[in-house]
């Protein structure tokens, strides 16, 4: 089992997610500080989507993001139960490496050191929607308006 991160739930520290290539596991700490797996896969996910899941986060309000090599941002219900596929994922094989949470919604960075922002939005079709993409590293255009964060 390849494991690329590890976290407690933000709202309930009896939960305990774990993702990695191939790996999806759902724990719940026991009385006996066990771990005891609820899910060990994310249920009713499309079956196109990648099971390379390289990183994941949890929301203010208790739901998850998780990531993939392919660039896909899946929003899962506080249960690990798969929500949707969030329509402006970055796609195209990009390597999602890192997310984290801010005020307005969250930022995934990947391959080149590029860096996406998204905000919480009141469609539920499209819950969250990119306002800015940073240039790479290896870009050599510079953007000069970034949005504050």
């Amino acid at each position: 089992m390849l494991v690329n991160q590890c976290s407690f739930s933000n709202t309930d520290h009896n939960i305990v997610l774990v993702t990695g290539n191939n790996t999806y596991k759902f724990y719940r700490v026991q009385e006996n500080n066990s771990l005891k797996a609820t899910h060990t896969q994310i249920v009713k996910k499309e079956a196109h989507i990648s099971n390379n899941f390289t990183c994941h986060t949890w929301l203010p309000d208790g739901k998850l993001i998780v990531c993939t090599d392919q660039g896909e941002i899946m929003l899962l219900e506080g249960s690990g139960d798969y929500k949707m596929l969030l329509a402006e994922s970055p796609g195209e094989g990009f390597y999602i490496e890192c997310i984290i949470t801010y005020s307005k919604g969250f930022i995934i960075a990947g391959e080149n050191g590029q860096i996406m922002i998204y905000e919480k939005s009141e469609e539920p079709k499209n819950p969250y929607h990119r306002i800015a993409t940073l240039p790479s590293s290896s870009d050599s255009k510079q953007e000069k308006d970034y949005p504050q964060l």
